[in-house]
């Protein structure tokens, strides 16, 4: 009977210790990916289409050749563009949305509720609201990040926003280096 409980307490321990490497390597993978600001700044945003997720419908883009590591699409009107790379890494991820830009005329586009005109106390205000750290700040623009995420906006000699621009870092674990053709 005592080898049993002995059994037991063991089996416990050991079942306790798997979950418990599960939950950690599931809480890795989830900040590879960047899970929640991923899904905070796309709850948030309106693009062209999702950070971190596949470019499903590229109609009404046409693809800018030259682009190392991935492809440039541009919307028809010139208001737009995706960059479509593999993410989470260059080897191991998938091919994904890792970046998106917005130009003047995109105002039906916005991120984080920043459109392109609006004035950079809005941008200062959005990017507080949404815990973004700003890490350089000029009469030129704006540039932020949190987590994986990159954000960029470009301002006028107003103060205005002329273009907004959101990248998605990911990793490059096997070195892999491009070649421009």
């Amino acid at each position: 009977m005592a080898s049993a409980r002995k059994l037991h307490k063991k089996t416990a321990l050991i079942c306790a210790l798997i979950l418990l490497l599960g939950l950690t390597v599931t809480l890795l993978m989830l900040d590879w990916h960047g899970t929640a600001e991923l899904s905070d700044f796309n709850r948030h945003s309106a693009t062209p289409t999702s950070l971190g997720k596949a470019l499903e419908d590229a109609s009404g883009y046409e693809s800018v050749p030259g682009m190392m590591g991935g492809e440039q699409y541009m919307s028809s009107d010139g208001v737009s563009f995706i960059t479509v790379a593999h993410f989470p890494d260059t080897v191991l991820g998938s091919t994904c949305t890792v970046g998106v830009r917005l130009v003047a005329g995109s105002e039906k586009y916005h991120v984080l509720g920043v459109r392109t005109g609006d004035r950079a106390d809005t941008v200062y205000r959005a990017l507080e609201e949404h815990r973004f750290e700003v890490t350089h700040s000029s009469a030129s623009g704006i540039r932020a990040q949190r987590g994986r995420i990159t954000l960029q906006f470009s301002l006028d000699e107003n103060g205005r926003v002329t273009e907004i621009v959101a990248n998605l870092s990911g990793t490059n674990l096997f070195r892999v280096q491009y070649k421009s053709e």
